[in-house]
């Protein structure tokens, strides 16, 4: 992924973190994008900027370290899907799934809680087959990449227990 130009542009926002958190299975705090930017039926760019919080439900005694950066890029490919569903399904449910895998993740900073400037959170959908979705992801901050990788999603499959 090339991250030579931040896709943030935080004149255009389409939704809310309110509207938002109502598009993911994501409750309270722990629902943590701010805004979405742009989406189509591949990509989905958002914002967030609660990295910095000393009460971030992710933040550890070491501060909040790059890899919750993955939990930012599922939240988006969440709500990628739930568009989907609303776009493609009107009035219909959205399909549950979850992160089966990531890889190739690429961690260019330590700590998120040290940037200073809001993140932006790019999801693009790279194949969908049956019930499983691949995605890559890249997470910058600046225009400068702070995470990136590839993500498996796998939709509607409940998990023994």
């Amino acid at each position: 992924m090339n991250a030579a130009a931040d896709p943030l542009d935080a004149t255009h926002v389409l939704m809310h973190a309110a509207d938002i958190a109502q598009r993911i299975p994501h409750a309270g705090r722990m629902a943590l994008l701010h805004a979405l930017h742009r989406w189509d039926g591949d990509t989905l760019v958002c914002s967030a900027w609660n990295h910095t919080a000393a009460d971030h439900p992710l933040r550890s005694a070491s501060g909040l370290l790059a890899p919750a950066a993955i939990e930012y890029a599922a939240q988006a490919m969440a709500l990628h899907g739930g568009l989907m569903a609303e776009r493609d399904h009107p009035g219909a449910a959205p399909t549950p799934g979850f992160l089966a895998s990531v890889r190739n993740v690429r961690m260019h900073v330590s700590r998120l809680d040290t940037l200073t400037s809001p993140l932006t959170v790019t999801v693009t959908r790279q194949a969908a087959q049956g019930t499983t979705l691949l995605y890559s992801f890249i997470v910058t901050a600046e225009a400068q990449p702070v995470v990136d990788g590839r993500a498996t999603v796998v939709l509607n499959t409940p998990l023994q227990p």
